[in-house]
């Protein structure tokens, strides 16, 4: 999974590199959008969620939680528990954003709701956050595609030795040598191809459909 998201998220910076300055721009705001929804739907889960804790702990010491023990002590768990041990310090959710929201396959929303942008919150990036976090030079294009070839060859290792799943392994190889003929990983892949192949008629039988 951690080689498929790396193919996954270079694709999509990609993407959105290849977009027009208005056109990438729309996209981000976009994103932005989501994320907002994504946000609101969150607060109102957990505001549920610690409304139920709290009707279910109102019977001990009292149904405020400040003077009810086991209400802050099931709240200091679910705080640990859903964000886990973060240090202090200000927007950091905010730079985990900018990484990560490249990776969706958003929707394109309606016209008339492109216009503005809601204002910003803390935890969420805004349009200049996401624009800079875009890494679109040529160098950086190449770097792209150098990851996206390493995790194209990986994930079929990762498929072939460790799950046994050929057919997989296959797909990736023969994606990374028609793809990115020119990478570092290109000869070894067909290395693996070759020997899968091989592998594969002396075990199962296999004709290869480029050796007639």
């Amino acid at each position: 999974m951690e080689n498929l998201l790396v193919i996954e998220y270079e694709d999509s910076v990609q993407a959105i590199c290849g977009l027009s300055e208005e056109d990438r721009v729309k996209k981000l705001k976009k994103i932005i959008r989501q994320l907002e929804e994504e946000e609101r739907i969150r607060q109102e889960q957990e505001a549920a969620r610690l409304a139920a804790l709290a009707a279910e702990g109102g019977g001990a010491t009292g149904d405020f939680w400040v003077y009810n023990d086991q209400l802050k002590a099931i709240g200091k768990q679910n705080f640990d528990s859903f964000w886990g041990d973060r240090p202090l310090e200000d927007n950091w959710r905010r730079r985990n954003k900018v990484q990560e929201i490249f990776d969706g396959n958003e929707e394109d929303a309606p016209e008339e709701q492109q216009e503005e942008v809601v204002e910003n919150t803390s935890n969420i990036p805004t349009l200049e956050d996401l624009l800079d976090g875009l890494k679109c030079s040529e160098e950086d294009i190449k770097l792209s595609d150098s990851n996206i070839a390493n995790a194209f060859y990986n994930a079929g290792v990762v498929y072939k030795e460790k799950l046994d799943d050929v057919e997989n392994a296959i797909e990736r190889w023969e994606v990374l040598v028609n793809r990115y003929d020119d990478s570092e990983v290109h000869p070894t892949a067909y290395y693996q191809l070759y020997r899968t192949y091989l592998y594969r008629e002396q075990e199962e039988g296999y004709q290869n459909p480029f050796c007639g």
